[in-house]
């Protein structure tokens, strides 16, 4: 590859976007900045199983995360979590259990 080659590649590569989200790797706390929780909130999910690392550094042992995968795992605990607040409404028909009247 001549030097002139490898200033072409430069240019095209300077104005293509920061990358494809299936290919670019975020440590724990760039995935918790990129879906605006908390670090712990990445592990926790990682421990709960809704979303794996594919790689580790060596040298720290910091675990990376495909940023797809973090933005869907945060799309599916919004989803979850509003379909839990959407629950039986209150009343009779609602579920709830009636007292009996002691006297």
């Amino acid at each position: 590859m001549t030097t002139a080659d490898r200033r072409q590649v430069r240019r095209i590569c300077a104005d293509q976007p920061l990358g494809d989200p299936r290919l670019r790797l975020l440590t724990t706390a760039e995935a918790a900045d990129a879906v605006g929780v908390s670090p712990a909130c990445i592990r926790q999910w990682r421990r709960r199983g809704h979303l794996r690392p594919v790689a580790e550094y060596r040298l720290s042992g910091a675990l990376l995360y495909r940023e797809v995968d973090v933005l869907r795992a945060e799309r599916d605990r919004r989803e979850a979590r509003s379909s839990r607040s959407k629950g039986p409404e209150s009343g009779a028909a609602g579920g709830t259990k009636e007292r009996p009247i002691l006297e």
